[in-house]
């Protein structure tokens, strides 16, 4: 890095948005990190993020593909009706038991609905 491109940099931190970004989205991430023996139960407790609008999951590397089971292991991008992305990283510390999908609310039912179908 050159010395001119050192000064330059907190002067991008103050360039206001582009004329495409919309201003009403928030445009924050959060990370929620599942690490308890039902992580399904634990994320309907942390969630207090709003409407979940758009669900992107993807199952662990090593899972083998099951139409019936949903991997232990998970990732998935939820983005929200204000604009907010929550970025989930389910790896639980012990065995994780099937959720109960009938119980279960919006955001673990579409997590689990997509895990489904990406396997």
């Amino acid at each position: 890095m050159r010395r001119r491109d050192l000064f330059a940099l907190p002067v991008a931190a103050l360039l206001p948005a582009p004329a495409g970004y919309p201003p009403e989205r928030s445009g924050r991430v959060v990370r929620l990190v599942l690490n308890q023996a039902d992580p399904y139960a634990q994320l309907e407790r942390l969630w207090h993020f709003g409407a979940p609008v758009r669900v992107v999951a993807r199952a662990h590397p090593a899972w083998w593909p099951s139409p019936v089971e949903l991997p232990d292991r998970w990732q998935a991008w939820v983005e929200t009706l204000d604009g907010s992305t929550v970025v989930v990283v389910c790896r639980p510390l012990e065995a994780a038991p099937p959720p109960n999908l009938d119980m279960a609310g919006r955001v673990t039912s579409l997590i689990a609905q997509s895990l489904r179908i990406a396997g």
